[in-house]
């Protein structure tokens, strides 16, 4: 894990499976390349929105590419539902 909280080396394996670079990467999540940069080495922090959309490109789990404890301090600052839909 980097200091963003994000398992880089399971997403630079994935980009390699796909035969993919960052920016391509930035592309498909529609950022800046230069902020795909800028998560890696810790300075910015992707949000709740990103981590979905990268783990969703991926096929895989959320937790699977960041941190337990920074993935539920991100998921503090969402709404919640209850099961009674309220």
């Amino acid at each position: 894990m980097n200091k963003s909280g994000l398992n880089f080396e399971l997403i630079t394996e994935k980009l390699k499976e796909r035969g993919w670079n960052q920016k391509m990467l930035a592309e498909k999540l529609g950022i800046w390349s230069n902020n795909i940069t800028s998560i890696k080495y810790g300075r910015l922090s992707p949000g709740l929105v990103l981590i979905l959309k990268i783990s969703k490109l991926f096929n895989v789990h959320p937790l699977d590419i960041c941190r337990v404890d920074y993935f539920t301090e991100l998921l503090e600052g969402y709404p919640y539902v209850g099961g009674d839909g309220k």
